[in-house]
C-alpha cells in the first residue's frame, strides 16, 4: 500500500450569510486566495463567466477556485450562505472557473442546520466550524476531473507560507523571504507561485484582508486599529480593496455580522 504523505487540509477563512443587494454585489470581481462555496436562498444574482450571464441557483451550491477573476451580477436583494476557505496543497485547474454541485439530501439538511445554527447563534464555536468543514468536504469530492491541480508539498515554502500566516501584518520583504528560502529572489518567486498559486505580494494582501475580515465579525477593534494590525497605511484604500473583495466596505461588512 503506497503510504500518503501529504493530502488536502481545508481551513476556514470566514463563512457567514450575507444578504446580497444590486448596490453592492454587482460587478465586482471575485479575488483573493482562497476558495469560495456559495449557496443563495433565492434567484436574483449570479456570476459572469466568459462574457455569459450565468445565474446562481437557488439551494444549489456553488464551488469557486481562488483568483478566478469573476465578475459578480444582483438583480435582486437575496441571502448568501457562503465560505471562504483555504485547500492546502490544492489548486483549481486551467480552465476551471466555478462548479455547480447538486448536494444529497442529508448534506442539504447539514446546510441548513448550519444556517439556522449561525442566525441564531453567530459564526462562532469549533463544532458549528466542523459542520462547515464537513459541508465543504463533501462539495470538493463533487468536483470533476480535471477541476483540481495538485500541489506537491515543499518544506521550506511550506515554512514560508507558516510564517507569513502568522504574521501577515508585518512589512514582509522580498529579499527577506528569499534570504530565508536560501533562494535567489527569481527562484523564490518562480518556485513561491508553483507552490501556493501567486505571487508573495498577493499572498500575503489574501492574508491580510482575511485577517481584517475576522476582526471585523469577531472583535470590537476599531477599523483605524484593524488597519494597523493588519498593515494597512491608508483607512480608504484598505475600504476600497476590502469592498472589491468582500462585496461590501468593512463598516457594512461587521454590520452583517452582527445582525
Amino acid at each position: 500500500m503506497k503510504n500518503i504523505t501529504e493530502y488536502p487540509t481545508l481551513k476556514l477563512d470566514a463563512f457567514w450569510i450575507a444578504r446580497l443587494m444590486p448596490e453592492y454585489w454587482n460587478n465586482y470581481i471575485l479575488s483573493g486566495n482562497f476558495w469560495r462555496l456559495y449557496r443563495n436562498s433565492s434567484a436574483g444574482a449570479g456570476l459572469w463567466v466568459d462574457g455569459k450571464k450565468v445565474a446562481i441557483e437557488p439551494d444549489k451550491f456553488y464551488v469557486i477556485p481562488p483568483e478566478c477573476g469573476l465578475r459578480t451580477w444582483c438583480e435582486r436583494e437575496t441571502d448568501q450562505f457562503y465560505v471562504h476557505f483555504e485547500a492546502v496543497h490544492l489548486r483549481g485547474g486551467e480552465h476551471f472557473r466555478y462548479r455547480c454541485i447538486e448536494l444529497e439530501e442529508g448534506d442539504l439538511a447539514l446546510a441548513d442546520e448550519i444556517i439556522a445554527e449561525m442566525r441564531e447563534k453567530g459564526s462562532s464555536g469549533q463544532f458549528l466550524a466542523l459542520k462547515i468543514i464537513a459541508l465543504v468536504s463533501k462539495a470538493m469530492t463533487k468536483l470533476q476531473e480535471g477541476d483540481l491541480l495538485t500541489v506537491p508539498g515543499d518544506r521550506i515554502m511550506d515554512e514560508i507560507c507558516a510564517r507569513l500566516k502568522s504574521d501577515p501584518g508585518n512589512e514582509w520583504s522580498l529579499g527577506d523571504l528569499a534570504a530565508r528560502a536560501g533562494m535567489s529572489t527569481n527562484l523564490f518567486l518562480r518556485k513561491f507561485k508553483e507552490i501556493t498559486g501567486t505571487s508573495p505580494y498577493k499572498y500575503v494582501l489574501s492574508l491580510r484582508y482575511a485577517q481584517a475580515a475576522q476582526l471585523l465579525a469577531h472583535s470590537a477593534v476599531s477599523i483605524d486599529q484593524i488597519c494597523e494590525r493588519c498593515g494597512f497605511h491608508d483607512r480608504f484604500h484598505f475600504s476600497r480593496e476590502f469592498k472589491k473583495v468582500y462585496g461590501v466596505p468593512p463598516g457594512t461588512y461587521r454590520d452583517m455580522h452582527r445582525r
